[in-house]
């Protein structure tokens, strides 16, 4: 869903640019996140890296909620 947010919210110049972004955090995301499973899982408790990913995911859908409705031309 992230995809479709840098056209609307940036010029065409910078869209690319805000792609490129979402791409580079996808990226560390995707070693972070089992990473961090991984250590709270043989820290914490098995359901603690299950948690941590849900609220993660729950505070990004908020922080999507925050963008604009409408792009200012």
């Amino acid at each position: 869903m992230f995809w479709a947010i840098p056209p609307k919210l940036c010029s065409i110049e910078t869209a690319g640019s805000a792609r490129g972004l979402i791409n580079a955090l996808g990226n560390l995301g995707g070693f972070c996140g089992p990473y961090a499973v991984g250590v709270l899982t043989q820290h914490v408790s098995a359901a603690a890296g299950v948690y941590s990913l849900a609220i993660t995911l729950a505070v990004a859908g908020l922080l999507a909620l925050t963008l604009p409705k409408r792009c200012e031309d």
